[in-house]
């Protein structure tokens, strides 16, 4: 599970990277998972990335640090069909509106993130080996 997480999190990173480096079209990213479709799709993997963490949690480096954050994701991807698909587009039309270097933050921030989770999430004796200690 530890792989699937990183790669979960590094999926994250390419794509918030692309808001980091062209807005526009981190923003044709992020309004075609505006439909219904995309919505369920969000929800879904929320799930799946929320499960996958927890199921990682016991290996990693701050077991109840991503115990925790694997319950609150997947939790998040299951009330998300009941936040309203209409409320999802309103919330994604504001939060695009801040313009450029308000995206390329927001995305910024998800690649700090989203990084030190695949860190943390590395078992102790890989990261131990890779540093001789």
């Amino acid at each position: 599970m530890t792989f699937i997480g990183i790669i979960f999190c590094l999926a994250i990173v390419l794509i918030a990277g692309t808001g980091v480096v062209s807005p526009p079209a981190f923003l044709a990213i992020v309004r075609r998972l505006t439909s219904l479709q995309g919505f369920y799709l969000l929800a879904i993997l929320r799930i799946a990335f929320g499960a996958v963490l927890y199921l990682a949690a016991p290996v990693s480096r701050m077991p109840t640090l991503i115990e925790v954050t694997g319950i609150v994701v997947f939790v998040s991807g299951v009330v998300t069909p009941f936040f309203s698909h209409r409320r999802y587009r309103k919330v994604i039309e504001w939060w695009s509106g801040g313009g450029d270097p308000y995206i390329r933050v927001w995305a910024g921030c998800t690649i700090v993130f989203a990084l030190l989770l695949a860190w943390v999430l590395l078992p102790k004796d890989i990261v131990a080996g890779m540093f001789g200690n």
